[in-house]
This record gives C-alpha cells, sequence and structure tokens, in this order.
C-alpha cells in the first residue's frame, strides 16, 4: 500500500508539473529573451541529468552512443529536433498566444506518435486512432475559432501552426527513440546538451544578453523548467508509467490541459474560455482513445483471451531496428513482440529449451534469449518492463492470437504445476 501511496504522489506531482509547464515557459521567455530562457534552462537540466545518470550507473552507457557510429547522426539529429526545434516553437507559440492554448494544443503529441508510428515502427493505425486524430484535430479548430465554430481567428494561426509544430517534433523523436533502443535518460542527457551547444552561440548571433537580470520568478521559471521539466521530471514521468497500468496513466496525465488553464487563471489572470475545455475535452478524448503512449512498454488488449492475473505487453518496439531476417519477419506487419512478466521461481523443469519455436510464432526468456537478439534490446526489455531482481520476462513474437494463446497455456501449465508440486 505504501508503494501505492508512492507512486500515487509521483503521478500527482508530474500531472502539475506538466501543467505549469506552459505558464513557465511563458513568464521566462518574456522576460530575458527565448534563446537565453533556453540556454539557461537546459544548461540546468543538463547538470541534473548527469548526476542523475551518475547515480543510476549509466555513465558508461551514455558514452557509448558516441562509439557506435552507424546510428549516432539520426540519434543527434533527434536530440536537435526535441531539444531545439520543439522547444523554440513551444515557447514561441506560447508568448503569442496564452499558456491555456499552448498546454491544450501541445497535448497532440501523442495523437501525431499514432500517426507517426506506422512510418516509424511499421505499427497498423486503427480506426480508433484514426478517429482519435480526427478528435484531436477538432480541438485545434475550436481553439481556431475561438469557440464560434463557424468564423476563424486567422491572427493566431502562425502562433497555433508553431504548437501543432512543437507537437510533431516531440512525437518524432519519441518513436525514434523507441526504435533506436536508447535509454530515455541517455536521451534526455543527450538533448539537453545539445540544446546548451545551439543556444549558446543563438544568443550572441542574436545580440540577446548572456548576463540579464533575473527576476526571482524568471529564475525560479529556469530552475523549475530545467531541474524538474528536463531532468527529475522526466524521472518521475517514467516511473508513474512503470508503476501504475499505461492506460491509467496516460489518461491521469491527459487532465493536465484542464489544470493548465486554471492555473493559468490562478498565477496569470488568463480569463479562463469555455471553449479552453472544449478542446481540452476533445484533445483528451482523443489520446485516450488511440492509448498511443509509446514511453513504457503498453498492456496488450486481450484478443478473445484473458490471462489470470497477468498484463501483456506489448515490446515490439524494443526489436524493431534487429537486422537479424528471422526476427524481423516475426515483428514485421501484423506480427508483434509480447511479453509477461513471472517470477524466477515459475520457470519449471517443463520448460526444458532455452528458446522454443512453433509454426507462426518464437518464444524465449529474457535470460535465455533467442539467437540474434542483441544485448541493448534485453537492456531496454528490462527496462521498459521494470525487471527487478527474480523478475523474468518470457517473450514471444509472431502472430499476436498465437502467442496470446501460447501464453494462456504456459500460464496454465505453471498453475497446475504449482497445484501438484
Amino acid at each position: 500500500m505504501k508503494e501505492m501511496h508512492k507512486g500515487g504522489l509521483v503521478l500527482l506531482f508530474v500531472m502539475l508539473q506538466s501543467a505549469i509547464v506552459t505558464i513557465l515557459l511563458d513568464i521566462g521567455g518574456s522576460n530575458i529573451g527565448v534563446v537565453t530562457f533556453l540556454f539557461y534552462a537546459n544548461l540546468a537540466g543538463a547538470l541534473t541529468m548527469l548526476l542523475i545518470m551518475y547515480s543510476q550507473d549509466k555513465c558508461r552507457e551514455f558514452l557509448s552512443i558516441f562509439k557506435k557510429r552507424e546510428n549516432l547522426l539520426l540519434l543527434v539529429a533527434m536530440a536537435f529536433i526535441i531539444a531545439v526545434v520543439a522547444e523554440l516553437l513551444l515557447v514561441v507559440g506560447t508568448i503569442q498566444t496564452t499558456p491555456s492554448i499552448s498546454g491544450i494544443l501541445y497535448r497532440l503529441y501523442p495523437i501525431f506518435i499514432a500517426l507517426f508510428a506506422p512510418i516509424v515502427m511499421r505499427q497498423k493505425v486503427s480506426v480508433r486512432q484514426y478517429a482519435s486524430l480526427v478528435l484531436g484535430f477538432a480541438g485545434v479548430y475550436v481553439i481556431l475559432s475561438n469557440g464560434s465554430l463557424l468564423t476563424l481567428n486567422i491572427s493566431e494561426v502562425p502562433a497555433i501552426l508553431m504548437l501543432v509544430g512543437s507537437a510533431i517534433a516531440t512525437a518524432i523523436p519519441t518513436l525514434m527513440v523507441r526504435k533506436l533502443n536508447v535509454s530515455s535518460s541517455v536521451f534526455m542527457a543527450l538533448s539537453t546538451i545539445i540544446a546548451v551547444i545551439v543556444f549558446l552561440p543563438a544568443i550572441f548571433t542574436l545580440h540577446e544578453n548572456l548576463f540579464p537580470t533575473l527576476s526571482i520568478s524568471t529564475l525560479a521559471s529556469i530552475i523549475f523548467i530545467g531541474v524538474i521539466e528536463f531532468g527529475i521530471g522526466g524521472v518521475f514521468y517514467y516511473y508513474s508509467y512503470k508503476r501504475f497500468n499505461t492506460s491509467l496513466t496516460g489518461a491521469a496525465m491527459m487532465s493536465t490541459p484542464f489544470l493548465t488553464v486554471i492555473m493559468s487563471y490562478l498565477i496569470l489572470g488568463t480569463p479562463m474560455q469555455p471553449y479552453y475545455f472544449l478542446a481540452a475535452g476533445l484533445l483528451a478524448t482523443g489520446v485516450i482513445m488511440q492509448n498511443g503512449e509509446f514511453l513504457s512498454a503498453p498492456e496488450r488488449r486481450k484478443v478473445g483471451i484473458k490471462l489470470k492475473n497477468t498484463q501483456i505487453f506489448d515490446v515490439t518496439s524494443a526489436f524493431i531496428s534487429n537486422k537479424s531476417p528471422v526476427i524481423k519477419d516475426f515483428v514485421s506487419g501484423n506480427n508483434r513482440a509480447l511479453a509477461i512478466k513471472l517470477e524466477g521461481g515459475e520457470i519449471r523443469k517443463f520448460w526444458e529449451q532455452e528458446t522454443k519455436p512453433m509454426e507462426k510464432a518464437i518464444f524465449f526468456m529474457h535470460t535465455k534469449p533467442y539467437p540474434d537478439i542483441e544485448g541493448e534490446e534485453i537492456d531496454f526489455l528490462i527496462e521498459v518492463l521494470d525487471l527487478q531482481e527474480g523478475r523474468v520476462a518470457l517473450v514471444g513474437m509472431g502472430d499476436p492470437e498465437t502467442v496470446e494463446r501460447a501464453l494462456q497455456d504456459f500460464k496454465r501449465m505453471q498453475e497446475q504445476a504449482g497445484k501438484t508440486a
């Protein structure tokens, strides 16, 4: 129960943190210049992430990305897009509209993740996901029309396009990082460092003041955005997805646009327009419908089968970049990689083979991986499934219904073996 209370407090903190971000971006970017503000915020974020990686013993993992030149340029490009392009568009768009509108439209990024998933991750888009996209853009239209629905406010189109662009620039790197099997903390550290490198010369190019006079509110904004949003908050965000069901956490996060509207009114006096809540509701409904939070292994929706007291996780993205023709065949098209978590003692003698081939699927334990499964893929699997000591992941690849039935049979055999032991 204490763990659940701890997880609940973390989730509440993440919700409030996400809700206040656009308000603080508006304060900081307006007072000392957009580039200068982002430079100091990312500097604070980089220092925070380096300390977090040191505490998690991930410094070697961070340095290793520079030795693998195959994906280095792509990874740097993704870091540049999410830390420079997305941040600039978000801050400028926020200043030119309101934190309330910005907080609502930025939440489009999970919908864009679902839209781009077929291209980046080779995942099929469902009718529900297309419907969620329609709802998302309906929310954008409500903002553009100022709630009148029949007329458009052309003057706000550039700023709104910036905010939509920021959501796109967040969605694409998020997908690519999953495809490249890079640790979230490592990518966050790389992103903040690249942002610092880019923004420092930009300050002089744009003739902004590198050492501005900071008000208390601006200093607080820099510290919060840097240390919390770009640092500790990211760790808490992923923790909440591991602690709770993915759908529950994703739905909870969709309440943040409503909180942003309320907090913007309380802190900045921004008027609470009724259509803000309509737009936020449309976007939230769209994101919940498509259930597209790809930042941790999502719980697999059952296909005609219910595994008793067992969650099935879709871990296809962990293996999507594998170069083996066999592995590629088992995770491409409509095929999936699914996994369940087991206690180490549940692996009994009837599971005699290290791997278990079937007609339409292959199975293996993460402790005894199938040939051609790479160590990085296993490490990524351990991270997204939060496999602590004594826990084992049983992974199946291939036709999803075949895999689910086999996992059902496996659990049934485990239960019977436990009764007769």
